[in-house]
């Protein structure tokens, strides 16, 4: 190491060990931006449910999909996450609030978590006693709780309260100390005749009268079920005359309005037209009462897009939030409230939550949708966006950076908020739906920005690529989709499709025509995708569905020879970590056989060793004392091009793993990320520790990238959006062993050590990480070759230093030596050079 970088070396390490605490990740947004007509206030992520106070207007309480429960005390201009204090459960999303009726500060919430993965933890109940400022967890309903996610809460009284799960209808009535089960689905009761549905809402009356509905799920029917005895019986009201034997149908989803008085409205979705029934005396019987129709675009007709209230002014006026927002009655029918196809002009399409208030009077619809929270003044007839400037919940897959300073630039794809671009320090929107993957290259000069196709833009030009079936089949959310670093050319998979004997490989020229697709026979869907920075024949593809690997659905697999042939890896072994703390036996077990349902969700190339891959894992188990070793796993290392592998899961949690990063100035520094935070290794042995400092609790990272102009590690997450932090590392030096030519674009992280008598031939423009340097050893040779070596960072390179030695003060050895040809020349370095 030369005495320049054990300098830096030790400046590093003295400052990491001094400031390290204090180096904390900062939320970068999106907060707000601009759009092609204007400013506009960002969607921001979906809103479950709104709380707001009778006696407070300015009061606001909302629960997101993914990052738990956020407060306002000043009508949504400031918000606060108020969940971020304890680790309740990640990817935390809540579902529904509810007061209790004697005791207004008194709060219940439920919900469970809607990751960023495939995993599931349960659902939890929480409990606040000072209005939303503080949470705790219920630890009675844990024990007690057999469900997936809570549905619903609801304080029937201030000892009575009700939990709806996706499979079961709990009762407490000591004000939460013990529950019992007074509904489920299950065969064995004699009101269920199929197992596979869920529950999604649950209303009731002052009388006792108790409602239940589900929604349809592998084939079975949504139902409507009714108990009249506290849940001592139900029965399926779909079987009866007054619903016309509706049981018969193939019902997709049964809705109910909240009551009012003595009537409330169930909604009945077949496929087609929902159907509506209304009783007027407490559920006693009802009658058929009109008919939504769906032909209209905005109307999306299942369970989670399909809100439906009834007005406190008028019983017959019905409100519908679904993509759009509607009012409806027997007389006019269908009329859409959203202006321009929007829910307002501030705001994202997609109801999730629909509550009438009255607020200063006049009816007010308080609305959850895909972009945040608003409100519907029915009088008036606007709308008002409330989100704020500091309500940062989008649910970002994937980030892409850039790496200079002068055009930095991040892509983000969204879960239901599109495409986001970071540019000149403000976000904008590009592009609506659902965010696909997103990638630039260092310069920003390549942009993929991919929805149902990949458009591309290179040095300001468009294009948009397709398989010969003009869409590149069966595209699924956050697809994966890479930049070849040596050719720059782009990889993108699909799924298979009709008689394909597997997922499509599309390897796109930028200056070819449409690429047709390479079928992997391996593999159903093609779910990630790592192509070396060297050698653009090398990579390596994992399956993306969540098949059992032991019944023969192969999990990885690679091609040296871009995909002429591919090699299946999911044979090769996986050893335990020498350095395990793991208590029992250590097995050693086939790749295939470890992951079984389990996926692998991100590959890492080294990119300077290409026999050296790590990948990651998604799984979830509970730890008991019969649990294997393989179950702990993580994170495996191949030193071997995948032939073989070896835990590196030491100090991970046994929750998933999304994405990794390695951070090409340092070899043993990796980091990685998933439902419980970011960590890193900074060793050989693979120990991990977290690197979590200021990022919020409870919220999965999905993606993880690194700016080497900036020294700053960025993480996107699931509900939160993007966060930034510093990130100084020690530089490692790469050495040029044998003659090389280097003939494509790099962007260089570390120092470039040229060995004694070796030549490196630089025929295409360098561009140098900060204070890097390019040591040239005696009698080396650096030769450029009508190309520029420079630094397109603020921060400048340090240039060329030659090394000599003496053998006696009168005796020099031949020094190394650069040599400039056609044009050849260095720019924007420190110092031009550095005798060693």
């Amino acid at each position: 190491m030369s005495s320049k970088n054990f300098i830096a070396f030790l400046f590093v390490f003295v400052c990491f060990n001094l400031f390290s605490q204090d180096n904390r990740w900062e939320a970068m947004g999106p907060f707000y931006g601009k759009s092609k007509s204007g400013e506009y206030m960002h969607s921001m992520g979906l809103v479950n449910a709104v709380l707001t106070n009778p006696k407070n207007e300015n009061e606001l309480i909302i629960s997101t999909n993914s990052s738990g429960i956020w407060r306002s005390n000043n009508r949504g201009v400031i918000w606060n996450c108020v969940t971020d204090r304890e680790d309740f459960l990640p990817g935390m999303g809540i579902k529904s609030f509810s007061v209790n009726p004697s005791s207004p500060n008194e709060i219940i919430a439920g919900g469970g978590n809607y990751c960023y993965g495939d995993n599931n933890y349960g659902g939890l109940v929480l409990f606040s006693k000072d209005r939303g400022k503080t949470w705790e967890k219920s630890e009675s309903f844990s024990k007690k709780f057999e469900g997936k996610l809570v549905t619903k809460v609801v304080y029937f009284s201030s000892k009575i309260i009700y939990v709806l799960t996706n499979e079961s209808l709990f009762k407490s009535e000591n004000s939460g100390q013990d529950w019992k089960k007074i509904f489920e689905i299950n065969i064995a009761q004699e009101y269920i005749d199929s197992k596979d549905q869920r529950l999604i809402d649950f209303e009731y009356f002052e009388n006792g009268n108790l409602f239940v509905s589900s929604t349809h799920s592998w084939g079975a029917k949504g139902n409507l079920f009714k108990s009249t005895d506290e849940g001592k019986s139900w029965k399926n009201l779909l079987k009866t005359k007054e619903f016309n034997n509706l049981f018969d149908k193939h019902i997709l989803f049964v809705t109910l309005t909240k009551p009012v008085g003595n009537k409330m409205f169930v909604g009945l979705g077949s496929g087609g037209d929902v159907s509506l029934y209304k009783t007027t005396n407490q559920g006693e019987n009802f009658i058929k009462s009109g008919t939504i129709s769906t032909k209209n675009p905005s109307i999306d007709a299942k369970a989670g897009k399909f809100e439906m209230e009834m007005s406190l002014e008028d019983s017959d006026r019905l409100y519908i939030g679904s993509i759009d927002l509607f009012e409806w009655d027997s007389i006019n029918k269908l009329k859409r409230l959203s202006p321009r196809n929007n829910i307002s002009e501030d705001e994202h399409d997609d109801v999730r939550f629909l509550e009438i208030k009255k607020i200063k009077g006049k009816e007010t619809l308080v609305m959850g949708n895909d972009g945040g929270v608003s409100f519907y003044d029915t009088e008036s007839k606007k709308f008002e966006g409330l989100n704020g400037f500091n309500l940062p919940t989008l649910q970002v897959y994937n980030l892409a950076i850039s790496q200079f300073d002068s055009n930095f630039m991040m892509y983000i794809g969204t879960q239901d908020n599109g495409t986001h671009e970071y540019l000149n320090n403000d976000w904008h929107f590009i592009s609506g739906g659902d965010g696909g993957g997103n990638v630039l290259d260092d310069r920003g000069f390549l942009k993929i920005n991919s929805i149902n196709s990949a458009v591309m833009t290179y040095r300001g030009k468009a294009r948009r690529y397709f398989s010969p079936t003009k869409r590149f089949s069966a595209w699924f959310i956050d697809f994966p989709i890479e930049i070849s670093k040596s050719d720059s050319a782009v990889l993108f998979g699909s799924r298979k499709r009709g008689s394909a004997e597997g997922g499509s490989l599309f390897i796109q020229d930028l200056d070819e025509k449409n690429h047709e697709g390479i079928v992997v026979p391996q593999l159903n869907n093609i779910g990630e995708i790592a192509i070396s920075n060297t050698d653009p024949n090398l990579i390596f593809l994992a399956e993306g569905e969540h098949c059992n690997g032991n019944g023969g659905c192969n999990k990885l697999v690679k091609t040296t020879d871009r995909g002429k042939s591919f090699t299946n890896l999911s044979e090769a072994l996986v050893f335990p970590n020498s350095n395990s703390t793991f208590k029992g036996r250590k097995d050693t077990i086939a790749l295939r056989k470890l992951l079984g349902y389990r996926k692998v969700t991100d590959i890492e190339i080294d990119p300077y060793d290409n026999e050296i891959i790590f990948v990651s894992l998604n799984g979830n188990f509970k730890e008991e004392s019969w649990s294997k070793n393989w179950e702990y796993y993580r994170v495996l290392k191949s030193e071997d091009g995948g032939e073989s592998w070896m835990d590196y899961s030491q100090g991970l949690p046994t929750t998933p793993i999304f994405c990794l990063l390695r951070d090409e100035r340092d070899e043993n520094i990796l980091f990685c990320g998933g439902d419980e935070g970011l960590y890193k290794c900074d060793n050989y042995y693979g120990i991990w520790k977290t690197w979590s400092n200021g990022l919020p609790k409870n919220v999965p990272i999905t993606d993880i990238k690194l700016n080497y102009c900036q020294d700053k590690l960025y993480c996107s997450t699931y509900g939160r959006g993007v966060y930034g932090v510093y990130s100084s590392t020690a530089l490692d030096y790469q050495e040029i062993t044998k003659d090389e030519t280097w003939d494509s674009y790099r962007f260089v992280k570390r120092d470039i050590e040229i060995l004694r008598g070796k030549t490196l031939t630089i025929s295409a423009d360098l561009a140098m990480a900060p204070s890097t340097t390019v040591t040239l050893h005696p009698k080396s040779t650096l030769i450029i070759d009508g190309a520029t070596i420079t630094s397109n960072c603020t921060d400048k390179w340090w240039g060329i230093s030659i090394k000599e030695k003496r053998f006696l003060w009168f005796f020099k050895r031949k020094k190394g030596k650069v040599v400039y040809k056609n044009g050849g020349k260095t720019k924007n370095s420190k110092v031009k050079s550095l005798q060693g």
